[in-house]
């Protein structure tokens, strides 16, 4: 059994999410709005029960129900036909397939994109302070060898 230590190590340096996927409405009145799904099942549709709720026309209580499982996600048309790239679910149905994918039910079109691993705070500090060095460097070094091709050698010593 791991130590606390070894454990609270071991998590400065794992990727964290806690996000399973984004969706945006493309199309339709919630145009525009994006939001984080942060469950492995989430039920789009016109109820307040729904996970998603949608005020579009043609929209069923519970249209349909999308599972995550990695970068993929099992469209179920629970409640509603649902359109994926021109093919028609029809209710009762399902497809799977990786992210991203848009779809339509209703009115409404979404899509949906993969979330993405937000690094751990040490990594993310690392990552910063690495990306601020060679932001604050590069012009010094690019005029360095620019000199370089110029004078057919590099005496750094002038």
């Amino acid at each position: 059994m791991p130590s606390p230590f070894t454990t609270s190590l071991r998590s400065l340096f794992a990727p964290v999410t806690n996000v399973y996927s984004t969706l945006e409405v493309t199309d339709g009145f919630h145009r525009g709005v994006t939001i984080p799904i942060e469950q492995p099942v989430c039920r789009i549709g016109s109820s307040s029960q729904a996970d998603v709720m949608l005020s579009d026309t043609d929209i069923g209580a519970e249209h349909v129900t999308l599972r995550f499982h990695a970068r993929m996600v099992a469209i179920e048309a629970t409640g509603g036909n649902v359109s994926i790239g021109g093919k028609v679910l029809a209710q009762g149905t399902g497809w799977r397939t990786s992210l991203p994918v848009t779809f339509e039910m209703g009115d409404a079109k979404l899509q949906l994109s993969p979330s993405e691993l937000s690094l751990p705070p040490f990594m993310r500090l690392a990552w910063n302070t690495i990306e601020f060095a060679s932001r604050t460097t590069r012009a010094p070094i690019l005029a360095l060898l620019s000199r370089c091709r110029e004078t057919g050698g590099c005496d750094t010593q002038e």
